[in-house]
């Protein structure tokens, strides 16, 4: 009796492929049971029950047909007397390299008393002699599997096996998003390596499940009543139970009871898009009581492996703590099949193949945009998608990087320090400069020198982002540093014309009030912005005479000429813009009751602005009219943007939790980390001016939230 038949295994990957080769999966499963047939299993079953068993489980990761043909195969070289070159030739090279991949990996001796560092290589490794990502899919489908089936092994391989999945192949699962294998991995580990504790787990779960399971499915029906009373569409609401290991490690590293555990049961919300997330984010916090601190926010900062989600944790009636995750329908996807999401197959076209080839740990450079003001989060795509290559270090580190990595990037890799003094390097053995490209399987010893600096011709053969924000970040000082010094000689040799002393009128607080004119922070920002000749020394002068003059009473009525024409004197724009074509400008973004100006376009009509505008002083002033209100949609729904400073991002859900309560929509939120606080903009819906300072009000009434204003 097979665990499933050939037929079953077809019509499951008809399900989700549009056009799978089912022959070659008949095919398949002809040759293996024929080659297998007079193996067994230590159960006593038909050993090609473990074959099919494997892609089963691939089908269920929505894997192609030269895939799950290679699961029913994989076997097949190892424990008969086929060669791989047999394979080829009757199925082809494709699923003769993915069962070539799965043999290699097998066959990779693991040693488990190694430390974290070492497992980690170990793992590493296993990804590196794998080459395609579908090899590793094949082979945790068979640690699955065996590990279901594990029962009839002997004691010590139980444990030996049990440890071995725990240590490596859990935690690759994880990394590739497939968290329904990994808890199921680590659960069945957890059981064999120890018992005792999962019993525990177990009963206790027993005990906490029936007793609330009607109080689960009355609440969230309640909950599906609300999110439809405020008019969320098209969402789903699961709920799940935490695995037993899990458990198990919060119990342990937490030092805390199963009871005091507050994410045992969950609910998923899964709604259409990111602005129902945070939607759903604020009416599940205006219903029921966020506990502090309890709240991720894994959209706008997702974790390392790519997941996204909002995780908060509530108090429902009863005294339950719950958590909520809540997600779009895409990132639901992402986290139920991780990186087999990238090629299930939408509205009949397969994903390229380049999507088989991402591997998510790549995200770890999501640490650089933490550290670096320069590094910007939408180069990040710059360095998850290309093909990678594998380097060594002297003692046997392995190093990810992008295809294209030069010797400076592998050096900024492992340090900030190690980059910037780097002058070359041995590769496997021979001197190379730092921007020779390196290949997998280099090893690499980095070259240093005490004199070395980093310069920005650097910048124009790296490729990483880490290295390019390193250099930039050392560069843009070192050049500010140069630009101070020629700011403040500059100012010194035009101010001796005059028979002024720089260091006297700094001491006098003299410059301090020319920066104050000049709309300049600070005496050094001044310098710096004259050494880079950003303001001119001309300019400069001219305010100093100014508030030299007012000092000493004897006001000279200089005569300054500007081709700007101001604003105020420009004609009114009364009446209807009907026929005219308008828009309005996303820098400053204007509503009804702004103060606001028109830009005459060259063809493109007119584009309103506040007043305020810093952009609109920057534009030919002979174009710009004025706007009345009349021009303005009373009934129209507005855009309006506001920034402000928190201490941790968490406070969002607070923000977002008061303006839903005050009936304002946001509509989108953008999230960066700006010298160890949080920079916030969120994008609101509203009617009016009003309506925008009633929400700076509102966000500046809440604790730990800094500098609102208006964007």
């Amino acid at each position: 009796m097979f665990v499933i038949s050939i037929n079953e295994l077809c019509n499951e990957i008809s399900r989700y492929h549009p056009n799978p080769d089912i022959s070659i999966i008949k095919r398949a499963f002809l040759y293996a049971s024929y080659y297998h047939k007079n193996q067994r299993r230590l159960s006593g079953e038909p050993y090609i029950n473990h074959p099919l068993a494997v892609a089963k489980i691939l089908t269920e990761l929505k894997a192609d047909d030269k895939t799950v043909s290679a699961g029913i195969l994989h076997d097949v070289v190892e424990d008969t007397n086929q060669s791989l070159e047999r394979i080829s030739k009757f199925f082809g090279d494709e699923v003769a390299f993915l069962v070539d991949g799965v043999t290699k990996i097998s066959n990779l001796n693991v040693n488990l008393e190694a430390d974290e560092k070492q497992i980690e290589n170990l793992r590493k490794m296993f990804v590196f002699m794998a080459r395609d990502v579908r090899v590793i899919l094949i082979k945790l489908s068979d640690r699955l599997d065996n590990m279901r089936t594990i029962s009839h092994l002997p004691q010590e391989k139980q444990k030996r096996i049990a440890n071995e999945t725990l240590k490596i192949f859990a935690p690759i699962a994880h990394r590739l998003g497939l968290y329904n294998m990994k808890t199921e991995l680590e659960d069945l580990s957890f059981e064999i390596l120890q018992p005792d504790a999962a019993k525990y787990i177990k009963e206790k779960l027993q005990e906490i499940i029936p007793k609330s399971q009607k109080f689960i499915d009355h609440f969230r029906h309640k909950v599906e009543e609300i999110l439809k009373k405020e008019e969320i569409s098209n969402f789903r609401i699961e709920n799940r139970v935490k695995g037993i290991y899990s458990i198990w490690e919060k119990i342990v590293n937490q030092g805390i009871d199963i009871e005091n555990i507050y994410d045992i049961i969950g609910f998923r919300i899964i709604v259409e898009d990111i602005g129902d997330c945070y939607r759903c984010l604020g009416i599940i916090h205006s219903h029921f009581k966020p506990i502090p601190g309890k709240f991720k926010d894994y959209i706008a900062i997702p974790k390392p492996n790519g997941y996204k989600s909002l995780h908060t944790k509530v108090i429902i009636p009863g005294g339950y703590k719950v958590e909520f995750q809540i997600r779009t329908f895409k990132m639901h996807e992402e986290a139920e099949y991780g990186i087999a999401s990238h090629w299930i197959y939408k509205e009949g076209s397969p994903i390229s193949e380049s999507g088989l080839k991402i591997f998510s740990w790549l995200r770890n450079i999501l640490e650089t945009s933490r550290e670096s003001q320069y590094y910007e989060v939408r180069n990040i795509s710059e360095d998850i998608y290309p093909h990678e290559i594998y380097v060594f270090t002297p003692k046997g580190d392995v190093k990810i990087l992008p295809r294209g990595s030069t010797v400076l990037d592998f050096a900024y890799s492992i340090h900030t320090e190690l980059g910037s003094r780097c002058t070359g390097a041995k590769v496997n053995g021979k001197l190379q400069p730092i921007d020779y490209i390196l290949k997998s399987g280099d090893i690499v010893q980095i070259i240093t020198s005490k004199t070395q600096k980093p310069k920005r011709s650097w910048l124009n053969f790296v490729i990483t982002q880490r290295a390019k924000s390193r250099i930039k970040q050392f560069v843009v000082k070192e050049e500010k540093s140069i630009a101070k010094e020629i700011g403040e000689e500059t100012i010194k040799k035009e101010l001796r014309k005059y028979n002024l002393d720089f260091q006297k009128l700094v001491r006098d607080g003299v410059i301090s009030k020319v920066c104050t004119q000049m709309k300049i922070k600070s005496i050094e920002d001044l310098l710096i912005s004259i050494g880079m000749g950003k303001i001119s020394i001309t300019s400069f002068i001219k305010t100093l005479k100014k508030i030299v003059e007012a000092k000493d009473e004897k006001p000279e009525n200089i005569q300054e000429t500007t081709q700007k024409q101001q604003i105020q004197n420009q004609d009114e724009l009364t009446g209807d813009l009907k026929g005219v074509k308008t828009r309005f400008a996303l820098c400053c973004s204007p509503v009804y009751g702004d103060e606001s100006v028109g830009y005459i376009t060259k063809g493109y009509g007119i584009v309103i602005h506040r007043k305020d505008c810093v952009q609109i002083q920057n534009l030919p002033q002979e174009r710009i009219i004025k706007i009345s209100q009349a021009n303005f949609p009373f009934e129209a729904i507005y855009i309006g943007r506001v920034k402000l400073f928190v201490d941790y991002p968490e406070i969002m859900s607070e923000i977002i939790s008061n303006l839903n309560k005050k009936g304002y929509r946001v509509k989108e939120i953008i999230s960066r980390e700006h010298n160890s606080r949080f920079e916030m903009e969120i994008t609101i819906l509203v009617k009016n001016k009003d309506d925008i300072e009633n929400v700076i009000r509102e966000i500046s009434s809440i604790e730990n939230t800094f500098g609102v204003q208006r964007i």
